[in-house]
């Protein structure tokens, strides 16, 4: 009776699953790439307090996050740094140079309704859903995301995900390039694999330097 007793008391005082108890099971279990390593914190998701401000239930965002991360196999910093690097966490952001591409991962009209979507939803909780879909839909068919530059690519032009450094997304003078000549970054009138690499580590470099095991 006593054992039991002591036992009773320790559970109490250290509850199983420690720092987890106020998120869902689906939180709570964390993937073994998680637990091994050390910058997945589930208690401090990378970037989150920027998300905060585009974000009614930002708990209920970093779940969708951390499940859609785990669907992936990759770590949650990726899908956090590629939707900050696309729309700040801004579901209702809008290109700045015409392209007609918005939302959270800047989808252009054709992709999302090609989803089967014809408006996105105006909330970012509620366009995690189609993040997560349009991801898993890239990654069947050009394999999986072994980098955050793959993820980014993904995104941005899926046939490049897997191909060579100097693989050319966007050339000049045409009107992709135009729109996307911010990507250029060592101005050469080309947007390579390399370029989007290099500023991903420039601009996340602590999500960049997570390796998948």
């Amino acid at each position: 009776m006593k054992k039991k007793f002591i036992a009773a008391v320790i559970s109490v005082i250290f509850p199983l699953s420690a720092g987890t108890v106020s998120l869902d099971a689906d939180v709570a279990t964390l993937t073994t790439m998680e637990a091994e390593n050390p910058t997945h914190n589930i208690a401090d998701l990378y970037l989150i307090e920027e998300a905060k401000e585009h974000t009614d239930d930002h708990g209920d965002f970093e779940r969708k996050v951390r499940i859609m991360a785990r669907s992936l196999n990759v770590p949650p910093e990726w899908v956090m740094a590629v939707i900050h690097s696309e729309s700040r966490f801004n579901p209702q952001v809008k290109n700045m140079k015409g392209s007609g591409a918005k939302g959270l991962i800047q989808w252009m009209p054709h992709v999302y309704k090609a989803m089967g979507v014809k408006k996105l939803p105006s909330s970012a909780n509620e366009q995690l859903d189609l993040v997560e879909q349009y991801l898993c839909e890239r990654q069947a068919e050009v394999g999986p995301f072994k980098s955050l530059t793959d993820v980014r690519l993904a995104i941005l032009y899926p046939v490049a995900v897997g191909k060579s450094q100097n693989y050319a997304l966007y050339s000049k003078p045409s009107l992709a390039y135009k729109q996307n000549s911010g990507l250029d970054i060592n101005k050469d009138g080309k947007v390579t694999v390399k370029d989007i690499a290099r500023k991903m580590k420039r601009e996340y470099r602590e999500a960049f330097d997570i390796h998948l095991n």
